[in-house]
């Protein structure tokens, strides 16, 4: 099978349809706390993105994350973040925020909020709504959010595949891999 290119593969953990290991990334955002405030229900999973590495292998992150624009509030960003890495729409109350964060990286000090959502407070985008994403140069990257979708596995299956339009994401998303909750 030749390597998945769209955002319609979904990924289980272990393997991807090409046969490579799927394993998370050592990329983390800070999710301590919005792991923590999720329901503790039986069966809760988490959409997470899923990319494809150099040599191959697929790896996949915590969440969606997302670098704010310059000035641009982080709740806006993540839920700019949404459409963009997942092509859902969600109602600006719906989203819940979890805290800031300053986390040191190599690349100098971050500062990350984390928001949680809902999938059934989730709707997919209208193509015609979709606006395109602003260049890097427009990025700040001291300013991040990380944004944990969370529901059953079957109501976040449903709403990937009730996606009319696909995400317009400058990222090199290669598909989706739904986590359960426990192993996040």
């Amino acid at each position: 099978m030749s390597s998945p290119r769209g955002y319609n593969d979904l990924y289980e953990i272990g393997k991807s349809p090409a046969g490579q290991w799927v394993e998370r990334s050592r990329y983390k955002a800070p999710f301590d706390d919005a792991i923590n405030a999720l329901p503790k229900t039986q069966n809760l999973s988490v959409l997470c993105c899923a990319y494809e590495s150099r040599d191959g292998l697929y790896d996949y992150q915590q969440g969606l994350t997302e670098t704010a624009f310059r000035g641009e509030p982080p709740k806006m960003t993540a839920l700019r973040g949404i459409e963009e890495e997942l092509g859902f729409t969600v109602n600006p109350d719906a989203i819940e925020h979890h805290g800031e964060t300053t986390v040191n990286r190599r690349s100098g000090l971050q500062t990350w909020n984390t928001y949680s959502v809902p999938i059934d407070q989730c709707r997919p985008l209208r193509c015609q709504d979709l606006t395109p994403p602003g260049g890097p140069e427009n990025n700040d990257k001291t300013c991040k959010v990380g944004v944990l979708v969370y529901g059953s596995k079957a109501d976040l299956v449903k709403m990937l595949i009730a996606r009319t339009c696909k995400q317009y994401s400058p990222d090199a998303i290669a598909g989706f891999v739904i986590v359960p909750l426990s192993l996040l």
